[in-house]
Parts: C-alpha cells; sequence; structure tokens
C-alpha cells in the first residue's frame, strides 16, 4: 500500500513545503524573503512498515496503532535564497523509529 501511495505523498509533500513551510520562513526573518524550494523529490524508496501494534481497552473512544517505521530514501530536496544567490539542498534521508498513528473518534 505505501509503494502504491508513495508517489502522490511526495505531491502532498511539495504542496505542503511550496504553500505552508516557505511563506513561515520568508516571514521569520528579512533576510529570507527569496527562500523557495526549488526541487522536492521524495525519490523512488518508500518508506517501510516494519511492524504494528495495536494498544486495545486504554478508551472505547480511540485506536492507537504503533508502526515500526524504517526509511532509508533518495530524497532530493533544494532551496535557494535568491537574493543571496545561495543554493543548499538534500541528496539523502534516513528516518528509523515509532510512528503513533491515532484513530478517533470512533463512530457506533
Amino acid at each position: 500500500i505505501v509503494a502504491q501511495v508513495w508517489p502522490f505523498l511526495g505531491q502532498y509533500m511539495e504542496k505542503l513545503l511550496a504553500e505552508t513551510v516557505a511563506p513561515a520562513v520568508r516571514g521569520s526573518n528579512p533576510h529570507l524573503q527569496t527562500f523557495t524550494f526549488t526541487r522536492v523529490e521524495l525519490g523512488e524508496k518508500p518508506l517501510r512498515i516494519l511492524g504494528v501494534k495495536v494498544h486495545t481497552g486504554q478508551s472505547k473512544k480511540q485506536i492507537l496503532l504503533d508502526l515500526n517505521i524504517s526509511y532509508v530514501g533518495d530524497v532530493q530536496i533544494d532551496v535557494e535564497v535568491k537574493k543571496y544567490f545561495c543554493k543548499a539542498g538534500v541528496k539523502g534521508m534516513q528516518l528509523h523509529g515509532v510512528l503513533r498513528v491515532i484513530l478517533e473518534p470512533l463512530m457506533g
């Protein structure tokens, strides 16, 4: 499932960074008013879910899922501050840990 969703997640991340993160960075400092993301690609290697643990009995109004995740990706994210002719980027990233998903409210 994750492999099939991966390209769409990349599109979502590109939109999120361009429409939410970039304006916040621009507004945080007058020197960063020309900050932009010039490239956002999550790459071909999707996030892997290594294990799932469901917590039951704690509350009848929610379901807690703990996902053991591992991501060793070929991500490419480039940024630019045009005013200072400054460019930077990321060519790879690794994430390992537990992602907790809370499903609520539940319907009767």
